[in-house]
């Protein structure tokens, strides 16, 4: 009877040990069905802005495929505290072993939280999502120097555009006539600036022109405190005529404006002229160098 009763009790206890088994075996194979697939490894990201986007918010992720597999991607984005963390929906593939820009359009800058003093030690990442195994998972990688610089130099730009606009409104005149012929030729007009938000002393302090448009101010423009709007004359003249110059000028008219507000450091923000003021620069242009029908 005992060797009965023991033989009953260690089958039992085997057929437990099955059944632990079994279940150990069915939740480890749940929970491989359940585990979300891993980001691809060899994806790295950067970020650039072409020539043709510069002095606005649009710019590229570029995405460089070296995982092995081609990429769907279903959005692109960044994380740094200039932007916030954001992803926009994007539909494309990336080719494995091929690298590929993605546009990207920058939000509204947050202009309280990354100090431009910090910005060249502060992390921007890069952020890619990719569809794998019929799951969404997002790539974050660092951005290079390169990349970095773009994001920051991009979001100081939309800064300081923020910062002029909430202070002073500043317009091109609309009669501009040109004085003197061929190469001493010159544009002549004005440039007003109203005032704003800003209560102290506004100082345009000169332009950056391009390579085709030089701007000159022939004395200083200021807008003292109580005074809601100042006009000043504005000479426009051009550098060049070589031929590298007239063919070649993608930002004939981007002209940067230099604004001081008090005792604050300068800031340099884009001003771009308006259709009469770009219609005369290119009169002014054609009168300096051409000749003919031919470039100088």
């Amino acid at each position: 009877m005992q060797a009965t009763r023991t033989a009953q009790r260690w089958a039992f206890a085997v057929g437990c040990l099955g059944l632990l088994a079994a279940a150990v075996a069915g939740c480890s194979d749940a929970d491989r069905s359940t585990e979300q697939p891993r980001a691809p490894a060899g994806v790295s990201l950067s970020f650039v802005q072409l020539r043709i986007d510069e002095g606005t918010d649009r710019a590229q992720l570029r995405v460089v495929n070296g995982s092995g597999s081609d990429l769907t991607v279903t959005g692109v984005g960044l994380d740094w505290p200039g932007y916030g963390e954001f992803l926009d929906d994007y539909d494309t593939v990336v080719v494995a072993g091929r690298v590929l820009d993605l546009r990207v359009t920058l939000p509204e800058p947050r202009c309280e939280d990354a100090d431009p003093a910090d910005a060249d030690d502060a992390a921007v990442v890069g952020q890619l999502r990719v569809g794998v195994a019929g799951h969404d998972v997002v790539v974050r990688d660092e951005l290079d120097e390169s990349g970095r610089g773009y994001v920051t130099r991009i979001w100081q730009r939309r800064c300081q555009d923020l910062l002029v606009a909430r202070s002073v409104t500043m317009s091109y005149g609309g009669h501009w006539a040109i004085e003197g012929s061929g190469r001493r030729a010159r544009l002549v007009g004005t440039v007003t600036l109203r005032r704003e938000q800003s209560a102290g002393t506004i100082r345009l302090r000169g332009f950056l022109g391009s390579v085709l448009l030089e701007p000159h101010l022939p004395r200083p423009v200021v807008l003292t405190p109580g005074a809601d709007e100042v006009t000043a004359p504005l000479e426009i003249v051009v550098p060049r005529c070589d031929e590298h110059a007239l063919t070649e000028s993608s930002q004939t008219f981007h002209l940067q404006a230099s604004f001081r507000f008090g005792a604050d450091e300068p800031v340099q923000v884009l001003r771009l002229p308006g259709a009469r003021t770009r219609e005369a620069a290119q009169r002014l242009i054609d009168e300096a160098c051409v000749i003919d029908g031919s470039a100088e």
